[in-house]
């Protein structure tokens, strides 16, 4: 009781309304974002980053200390790339909401144009699908104790649960029912993602363990689309904001998602063949095997 009693002042409370996430949906109203073009102010911003984690052993230097200091402004750095990112990816999907009164003229709600989405995931193909790899310095995780791989895949996981996420998806329908072609399509999302995830089937070229770990989660967040895993028991989640829920029986979420893995299937064994490296291959293996299990079950 008390618990709702606190989420109903925070509701209420209008000064969480501005430069909040309270809209769920508006790339403009994020936290901790500079200027009115995200892309660009996060394109920046990493630029500024990549200096900083370049530099952190000596600027976090403090005689007869440890390297707490260190540990902890290399954390606030991924933090940072976090927020970047995470901007950005709002734009997919995105609708801009513009409060007006009956007397102003123009619409409330705006669909984020389809040149705006598509820009947004080529800056994350090319900032954090393709291995951020500034941010992977043996010298700071030898002293602290970080571990790469579950750095990188924290970063890339997190932005993957956004754009793949039912709500997304369903967004990106909707506006297609509205817009038609003129819209940024699901199936244009998959496609952009897979040029840019999965490249090494066109190059083939080795896959190293990040993206090896990144085409996995790409893999089971679809594959968890179509074939979810049972809901945990005992758990409750609290929302702020607005939430609409998305009938992926119904929508067209699934039929998108089972095409576009059948694809990614036959051209992950056609790749098979002509993979460099044993670890590659059992990697390409592995995942056309469980796209295939998910796709004909037992």
């Amino acid at each position: 009781a008390h618990l709702n009693k606190w989420v109903i002042e925070k509701l209420n409370d209008k000064r969480l309304w501005f430069g909040s996430e309270i809209n769920l949906d508006d790339p403009r109203s994020q936290r901790e974002q500079v200027g009115d073009d995200a892309v660009k102010g996060s394109a920046y911003g990493i630029k500024n980053l990549q200096r900083i984690v370049a530099n952190l052993i000596n600027w976090t230097k403090e005689p007869n200390s440890t390297y707490e200091g260190l540990r902890k402004m290399y954390s606030e750095a991924v933090g940072q790339m976090n927020w970047y990112t995470s901007h950005v990816a709002k734009y997919v999907g995105g609708i801009m909401e513009t409060p007006k009164t009956v007397e102003q003229n123009g619409p409330v709600y705006e669909i984020v144009a389809e040149n705006k989405q598509r820009e947004a995931v080529e800056f994350l193909n090319r900032q954090l699908f393709a291995t951020p790899t500034w941010i992977i310095n043996p010298d700071i995780f030898s002293r602290t104790g970080t571990n790469p791989v579950s750095t990188i895949g924290g970063m890339q996981d997190r932005i993957l649960s956004q754009l793949l996420s039912t709500r997304t998806l369903g967004k990106l329908i909707d506006a297609e029912a509205m817009q038609g072609n003129s819209a940024y399509q699901i199936t244009e999302l998959l496609s952009d993602l897979k040029k840019g995830i999965w490249s090494e089937l066109s190059t083939r070229k080795s896959i190293d363990v990040y993206r090896r770990n990144l085409q996995k989660s790409y893999t089971i967040s679809l594959i968890n689309i179509i074939a979810p895993a049972p809901s945990a028991t005992g758990s409750f989640t609290i929302t702020l904001g607005p939430v609409s829920t998305v009938n992926t029986d119904k929508s067209d979420i699934k039929s998108v998602v089972r095409a576009h893995l059948t694809s990614l299937r036959t051209e992950i064994v056609n790749a098979i063949p002509g993979t460099p490296d044993a670890m590659s291959k059992y990697h390409l293996q592995d995942v056309a095997n469980r796209i295939n299990n998910a796709l004909n079950p037992k």
